[in-house]
C-alpha cells in the first residue's frame, strides 16, 4: 500500500515488488518490520501466513493454500482458451465468439487442444 525509493535499483535486481507508488525520500530507520508471520492487510486484502503471492507486470493475488490446485487448474485452463482466440483474432477473426469462447467454438478449440497434445 506504501511508497518505495530507489525503484530503478531495485527493478534491476530483478526483485519482485509490488508499491502503490515511489517517492524519493528516504525515512531512516522509521520504519522498521516490527513482526513476521501475522496476518496483514495489503490494499484491501487480507494476507495471511502461507498465503501464496503470484504476480506480474499487471499485479498480484493472493491464494490460500487450500485454493493452489484450484486456481492453478483454472489459470492453466484459461491461458489455454486465450492463447487459441488470439491464434483466431490474429488469424482475421472477430473477438466476437473467442472472447470469452462461445459454445459454438468449443470443437474448434478441442480440435486446437489435440493438435498441440494438450488435455483440458
Amino acid at each position: 500500500d506504501g511508497s518505495l525509493r530507489d525503484t530503478p535499483a531495485i527493478r534491476d535486481m530483478n526483485l519482485p515488488v509490488y508499491h502503490q507508488s515511489s517517492h524519493a525520500s528516504t525515512l531512516g530507520r522509521l520504519h522498521v518490520p516490527l513482526d513476521h508471520q501475522v496476518p496483514i492487510a495489503c490494499a484491501g486484502v487480507t494476507v495471511l501466513p502461507g498465503d501464496i503471492i503470484v504476480g506480474d507486470d499487471e499485479g498480484a493475488v493472493v491464494i490460500p493454500p487450500s485454493m493452489v490446485e484450484e486456481v492453478a487448474d483454472a489459470s492453466w485452463k484459461m491461458e489455454l482458451r486465450e492463447e487459441f482466440a488470439i491464434e483466431k483474432v490474429r488469424s482475421g477473426l472477430s473477438f466476437e465468439g473467442y472472447f470469452p469462447l462461445a459454445k459454438e467454438n468449443w470443437p474448434d478449440f478441442e480440435a486446437w487442444l489435440a493438435e498441440r497434445g494438450e488435455t483440458y
